[in-house]
């Protein structure tokens, strides 16, 4: 099952694997966002009434709600209550699959590392708590690191039974990335008379197709970029969709062998903030596809290519690199169309 469909080793947002680490540029230690970007409540620097650090501020939500931190600010969007996902995933008997859809932005002024960074679970009436299903949809919530002005958007799915009622959903942050606010805590069955939508607005260098880009002795260069909607007579793209076929070169002059995943350190993405990782049928097809078994030994270079499948004629879109999973700052966009 692809990384979108099954949460489990990949980089999805609400991870369990690195739950609430998250970080900052090492050479950028102050955090910005100004005071724009923090809620104006009254309070005291501390977030709290009697100025203790450690208390920080909760805060109730509807879906469509700003819940503003300092750096972040997030938007749950959606909700849905269904007994399946596709064909291959539906809740147990007597339960059902709550799919909360929810994006999230940097607005500030420097990479972030996400990762889990919100602890999330679903709350119902009887107080019984629900934690994020290892299955997601289609357009799963992403995580890693995200750019100032990134917009990551996407779904999160609960398990829950299926006469579960008063659902709402509570986020646990850390206070690190959403300055003094700890809490939020969204009401799923009520939603705002005005939704908020989230935009982005990358503040980062997109570099052109052709283009080789070093990170500490690893370059990176996308040598071209075709479509297709056939890859043979097995594989096509769904209706209304189509395969985008990326050409790289990996050179590693780093002093020692080094790993790539085409997995977990690249994606595509497009503008509305939704990340597609590479479709492993339509790469099962590819002549000459990118070859991760192996290292790529020092002074080498591999050069390989990576299919991922989209709505036809999607624009804009870029190609993403993460040269180092979890670092922060080494995050490279091309824009392929």
């Amino acid at each position: 099952m692809e990384r979108r469909t099954l949460l489990v080793g990949g980089t999805a947002a609400f991870s369990t694997v690195i739950a609430g680490c998250v970080g900052t540029d090492d050479e950028l230690q102050e955090t910005s966002g100004g005071d724009d970007d923090s809620p104006d409540d009254g309070s005291d620097e501390s977030g709290s009434e009697d100025g203790d650090d450690d208390d920080g501020e909760e805060r109730n939500a509807l879906v469509g709600e700003l819940v503003e931190g300092e750096d972040i600010h997030l938007v749950v969007e959606g909700v849905d209550r269904t007994d399946q996902l596709d064909e291959f995933t539906e809740a147990d008997a007597g339960n059902e699959l709550v799919v909360v859809s929810v994006a999230y932005k940097n607005v500030g002024d420097e990479f972030h590392t996400v990762s889990g960074f919100l602890s999330s679970r679903v709350r119902d009436a009887e107080d019984y708590t629900y934690d994020q299903s290892i299955y997601g949809t289609a357009q799963a919530l992403n995580d890693g690191q995200i750019a100032p002005g990134e917009l990551e958007r996407g779904d999160v799915v609960y398990e829950v039974p299926e006469d579960a009622t008063n659902l709402s959903l509570e986020f646990d942050f850390d206070l690190g990335l959403f300055g003094t606010l700890q809490r939020a805590t969204i009401d799923l069955e009520a939603e705002a008379d005005d939704p908020h939508v989230l935009e982005q607005d990358l503040r980062v260098d997109v570099h052109d197709v052709g283009a080789g880009i070093e990170h500490e002795g690893t370059t990176v260069t996308v040598n071209e970029i075709e479509t297709a909607t056939e890859l043979d007579e097995f594989t096509a793209a769904g209706d209304g969709r189509e395969f985008v076929i990326v050409d790289i070169t990996v050179a590693n002059d780093t002093g020692e062998e080094q790993h790539v995943s085409t997995l977990l350190q690249m994606q595509l993405k497009d503008d509305d903030g939704y990340s597609y990782g590479e479709d492993l049928g339509a790469v099962a097809a590819l002549d000459q596809a990118f070859e991760e078994g192996s290292p790529i030994a020092d002074g080498d270079q591999r050069r390989g290519r990576i299919a991922y499948e989209v709505a036809e004629g999607l624009t804009p879109l870029y190609w993403v690199f993460e040269f180092a999973l979890f670092d922060q700052g080494d995050k490279t966009f091309w824009g392929i169309r």
